[in-house]
Protein backbone atom coordinates (compact mmCIF):
# COMPACT_ATOMS: atom_id res chain seq x y z
CA UNK A 1 0.00 0.00 0.00
CA UNK A 2 1.10 3.58 -0.52
CA UNK A 3 -1.10 5.21 2.10
CA UNK A 4 -2.74 4.52 5.45
CA UNK A 5 -6.17 5.32 4.00
CA UNK A 6 -5.76 2.61 1.37
CA UNK A 7 -4.71 0.16 4.08
CA UNK A 8 -7.81 1.02 6.12
CA UNK A 9 -10.05 0.54 3.09
CA UNK A 10 -8.50 -2.86 2.47
CA UNK A 11 -8.84 -3.96 6.11
CA UNK A 12 -12.47 -2.91 6.19
CA UNK A 13 -13.19 -5.26 3.28
CA UNK A 14 -11.76 -8.31 5.05
CA UNK A 15 -13.72 -10.85 7.03
CA UNK A 16 -12.73 -11.22 10.71
CA UNK A 17 -10.97 -14.52 10.01
CA UNK A 18 -8.97 -12.87 7.19
CA UNK A 19 -7.47 -10.06 9.27
CA UNK A 20 -3.65 -10.07 9.55
CA UNK A 21 -1.93 -10.83 12.83
CA UNK A 22 0.75 -8.20 12.19
CA UNK A 23 0.87 -4.78 10.53
CA UNK A 24 4.13 -2.94 9.86
CA UNK A 25 3.60 0.75 9.17
CA UNK A 26 5.75 3.77 8.53
CA UNK A 27 5.36 6.57 11.08
CA UNK A 28 5.68 9.51 8.69
CA UNK A 29 3.44 9.21 5.62
CA UNK A 30 1.61 11.71 3.43
CA UNK A 31 -2.00 12.22 4.42
CA UNK A 32 -2.70 10.07 7.46
CA UNK A 33 0.48 9.44 9.47
CA UNK A 34 1.32 6.24 11.34
CA UNK A 35 0.21 7.60 14.71
CA UNK A 36 -3.29 8.44 13.43
CA UNK A 37 -3.49 5.18 11.50
CA UNK A 38 -2.68 3.17 14.63
CA UNK A 39 -5.03 5.17 16.86
CA UNK A 40 -7.79 4.61 14.30
CA UNK A 41 -7.23 0.85 14.43
CA UNK A 42 -7.04 0.80 18.22
CA UNK A 43 -10.34 2.67 18.48
CA UNK A 44 -12.12 -0.10 16.58
CA UNK A 45 -12.81 -3.32 18.51
CA UNK A 46 -12.59 -5.25 15.24
CA UNK A 47 -8.82 -4.63 15.08
CA UNK A 48 -7.85 -5.04 18.74
CA UNK A 49 -6.12 -8.36 18.11
CA UNK A 50 -3.74 -7.03 15.47
CA UNK A 51 -0.12 -6.42 16.46
CA UNK A 52 1.36 -3.19 15.05
CA UNK A 53 5.05 -2.38 14.56
CA UNK A 54 6.03 1.19 13.70
CA UNK A 55 8.97 2.09 11.45
CA UNK A 56 10.58 5.53 11.38
CA UNK A 57 13.70 7.30 10.15
CA UNK A 58 13.56 9.47 13.29
CA UNK A 59 16.31 8.48 15.74
CA UNK A 60 15.37 10.47 18.84
CA UNK A 61 13.93 8.12 21.42
CA UNK A 62 10.86 10.21 22.27
CA UNK A 63 9.51 9.18 18.85
CA UNK A 64 9.63 5.56 19.97
CA UNK A 65 7.97 6.59 23.23
CA UNK A 66 5.20 8.42 21.35
CA UNK A 67 4.71 5.47 19.02
CA UNK A 68 4.25 3.05 21.91
CA UNK A 69 1.80 5.43 23.61
CA UNK A 70 -0.17 5.65 20.37
CA UNK A 71 -0.89 1.93 20.46
CA UNK A 72 2.11 0.42 18.71
CA UNK A 73 3.42 -2.85 20.09
CA UNK A 74 7.00 -2.22 18.97
CA UNK A 75 9.11 0.35 17.16
CA UNK A 76 12.02 0.01 14.70
CA UNK A 77 14.31 2.76 13.43
CA UNK A 78 15.24 3.00 9.75
CA UNK A 79 17.14 1.67 7.95
CA UNK A 80 15.49 -1.56 9.08
CA UNK A 81 18.02 -4.33 9.61
CA UNK A 82 16.96 -7.97 9.43
CA UNK A 83 18.25 -8.62 12.96
CA UNK A 84 16.33 -5.66 14.41
CA UNK A 85 13.15 -6.68 12.61
CA UNK A 86 13.46 -10.23 13.93
CA UNK A 87 13.97 -8.92 17.46
CA UNK A 88 10.87 -6.76 17.17
CA UNK A 89 8.77 -9.66 15.89
CA UNK A 90 10.07 -12.02 18.58
CA UNK A 91 9.33 -9.39 21.26
CA UNK A 92 5.67 -9.14 20.25
CA UNK A 93 5.30 -12.86 19.42
CA UNK A 94 7.44 -14.52 22.13
CA UNK A 95 6.02 -17.96 21.36
CA UNK A 96 8.04 -17.86 18.12
CA UNK A 97 11.17 -18.45 20.20
CA UNK A 98 11.28 -21.64 22.20
CA UNK A 99 12.26 -21.29 25.82
CA UNK A 100 12.49 -17.49 26.18
CA UNK A 101 11.95 -14.19 24.44
CA UNK A 102 14.85 -12.89 22.39
CA UNK A 103 14.76 -9.29 23.64
CA UNK A 104 15.50 -10.23 27.27
CA UNK A 105 19.09 -10.46 28.46
CA UNK A 106 19.05 -13.86 30.20
CA UNK A 107 22.81 -14.32 30.67
CA UNK A 108 24.22 -15.19 34.12
CA UNK A 109 24.74 -12.16 36.37
CA UNK A 110 28.50 -11.95 35.81
CA UNK A 111 27.89 -11.92 32.04
CA UNK A 112 24.97 -9.49 31.96
CA UNK A 113 25.49 -6.10 30.38
CA UNK A 114 26.20 -3.47 33.00
CA UNK A 115 24.28 -0.19 32.77
CA UNK A 116 25.60 2.87 34.62
CA UNK A 117 22.81 5.05 36.01
CA UNK A 118 23.68 8.65 36.98
CA UNK A 119 20.63 9.99 38.81
CA UNK A 120 20.42 12.07 42.00
CA UNK A 121 16.77 11.31 42.81
CA UNK A 122 16.49 8.19 44.95
CA UNK A 123 12.96 7.37 43.80
CA UNK A 124 14.02 7.57 40.15
CA UNK A 125 17.07 5.45 40.96
CA UNK A 126 14.95 2.67 42.42
CA UNK A 127 12.49 2.80 39.53
CA UNK A 128 15.21 2.58 36.87
CA UNK A 129 17.03 -0.13 38.82
CA UNK A 130 13.84 -2.21 38.96
CA UNK A 131 13.17 -1.75 35.24
CA UNK A 132 16.74 -2.66 34.27
CA UNK A 133 16.68 -5.77 36.42
CA UNK A 134 13.33 -6.77 34.93
CA UNK A 135 14.87 -6.51 31.46
CA UNK A 136 17.83 -8.62 32.58
CA UNK A 137 20.55 -5.95 32.90
CA UNK A 138 22.89 -5.18 35.79
CA UNK A 139 22.43 -1.58 37.06
CA UNK A 140 25.26 0.39 38.66
CA UNK A 141 23.80 3.39 40.51
CA UNK A 142 25.60 6.72 41.00
CA UNK A 143 24.25 9.96 42.47
CA UNK A 144 25.77 12.57 40.16
CA UNK A 145 28.03 13.17 37.19
CA UNK A 146 31.18 13.12 39.30
CA UNK A 147 30.44 9.65 40.65
CA UNK A 148 29.64 8.47 37.13
CA UNK A 149 33.04 9.68 35.93
CA UNK A 150 34.77 7.88 38.81
CA UNK A 151 33.02 4.64 37.88
CA UNK A 152 34.08 4.99 34.24
CA UNK A 153 37.69 5.67 35.24
CA UNK A 154 38.00 2.30 36.93
CA UNK A 155 39.87 -0.27 34.84
CA UNK A 156 37.77 -3.09 33.40
CA UNK A 157 34.53 -1.45 34.49
CA UNK A 158 32.61 -3.35 31.78
CA UNK A 159 29.95 -0.63 31.53
CA UNK A 160 28.05 -1.01 28.25
CA UNK A 161 25.78 2.05 28.38
CA UNK A 162 25.13 5.12 30.54
CA UNK A 163 21.73 6.49 31.55
CA UNK A 164 22.58 10.11 32.42
CA UNK A 165 20.27 12.53 34.23
CA UNK A 166 20.81 16.04 32.87
CA UNK A 167 20.08 18.00 36.06
CA UNK A 168 22.36 16.84 38.90
CA UNK A 169 24.37 18.51 41.70
CA UNK A 170 28.18 18.75 41.60
CA UNK A 171 28.40 17.85 37.92
CA UNK A 172 25.51 17.99 35.45
CA UNK A 173 24.83 15.29 32.91
CA UNK A 174 25.89 17.51 30.03
CA UNK A 175 29.21 18.42 31.66
CA UNK A 176 29.84 14.81 32.65
CA UNK A 177 29.19 13.70 29.08
CA UNK A 178 31.68 16.27 27.75
CA UNK A 179 34.34 14.85 30.08
CA UNK A 180 33.51 11.26 29.13
CA UNK A 181 33.91 12.12 25.46
CA UNK A 182 36.92 14.38 25.97
CA UNK A 183 39.01 13.58 29.05
CA UNK A 184 38.18 9.88 29.14
CA UNK A 185 38.14 9.51 25.36
CA UNK A 186 35.18 7.12 25.42
CA UNK A 187 33.61 8.14 22.14
CA UNK A 188 31.82 4.85 21.43
CA UNK A 189 30.08 4.42 24.80
CA UNK A 190 26.32 5.00 24.36
CA UNK A 191 25.09 7.79 26.66
CA UNK A 192 21.33 8.23 27.00
CA UNK A 193 19.98 11.37 28.65
CA UNK A 194 17.25 11.14 31.27
CA UNK A 195 15.18 14.30 31.24
CA UNK A 196 11.79 15.66 32.21
CA UNK A 197 12.40 18.75 30.10
CA UNK A 198 10.80 19.38 26.73
CA UNK A 199 13.03 22.39 25.99
CA UNK A 200 14.63 22.02 22.57
CA UNK A 201 17.59 24.10 23.76
CA UNK A 202 18.41 21.52 26.42
CA UNK A 203 18.02 18.68 23.95
CA UNK A 204 20.30 20.43 21.45
CA UNK A 205 22.90 21.06 24.17
CA UNK A 206 22.75 17.36 25.07
CA UNK A 207 23.49 16.23 21.53
CA UNK A 208 26.23 18.83 21.16
CA UNK A 209 27.89 17.42 24.29
CA UNK A 210 27.92 13.91 22.82
CA UNK A 211 24.75 12.35 24.18
CA UNK A 212 23.35 9.75 21.77
CA UNK A 213 19.68 9.77 22.64
CA UNK A 214 16.99 10.84 25.11
CA UNK A 215 14.47 9.15 27.39
CA UNK A 216 11.80 11.27 28.99
CA UNK A 217 10.88 10.93 32.66
CA UNK A 218 9.15 9.17 34.22
CA UNK A 219 10.95 6.29 32.55
CA UNK A 220 8.64 3.56 31.26
CA UNK A 221 9.55 -0.05 30.59
CA UNK A 222 8.67 0.10 26.89
CA UNK A 223 10.79 3.16 26.12
CA UNK A 224 13.71 1.83 28.15
CA UNK A 225 13.59 -1.52 26.39
CA UNK A 226 13.44 0.21 23.01
CA UNK A 227 16.54 2.29 23.71
CA UNK A 228 18.53 -0.65 25.11
CA UNK A 229 17.60 -2.84 22.15
CA UNK A 230 18.68 -0.04 19.83
CA UNK A 231 22.14 0.51 21.30
CA UNK A 232 23.00 -2.89 22.76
Amino acid sequence: FISANEALDFLNQLQPNELPRLIVTDIFMPGMDGYTFTKTLRSNERYQGITIIGVSSETISHQAHQALNSGFNAFIAKPVLEKEFQKAVFSVFPSVVKGSTVHMNTAPLDEKKKILVAEDNEVNQMLIKKLLQKLGYEPLLTNNGAEALSALKKPNHNIQLVLMDLQMPQLSGIEATKQIRGELGQSQLPIIALTASTLLEEHDASFQAGINDLITKPVKLESLQAILDKYL
